[in-house]
């Protein structure tokens, strides 16, 4: 089941035009929360419920993975890429309940 979700999210994102509001170059990772299935790319973090995407956040760096990590008061993305071969970055987004 949670192969499935996760290769109709990949080509779910990989249908959405190219534009401001949708990813740019390929999607480098996914994280599925019940419903709900983030992934990254160059433009940033996007979210994905049944056949909508929607870019949440734009890229602050070059985003390559991404957890969801839940917790007692509210539940966060955890973000990691950076410069390749320069520098690492971590980013924690906390999501809304």
């Amino acid at each position: 089941m949670r192969a499935a979700l996760r290769a109709g999210a990949i080509l779910l994102c990989a249908l959405a035009p190219a534009n401001a509001d949708r990813h740019i170059g390929p999607i480098t990772d996914l994280a599925v929360d019940g419903d709900r299935v983030f992934s990254v790319s160059q433009a940033g973090i996007g979210l994905g419920t049944g056949a909508s995407l929607a870019l949440v956040q734009a890229a602050s760096f070059r985003m390559t993975g991404i957890a969801v990590l839940h917790g007692e008061e509210a539940d966060a993305l955890l973000v990691v890429g950076g410069e390749p071969g320069r520098k690492a970055m971590l980013a924690v987004y906390q999501l809304s309940p």
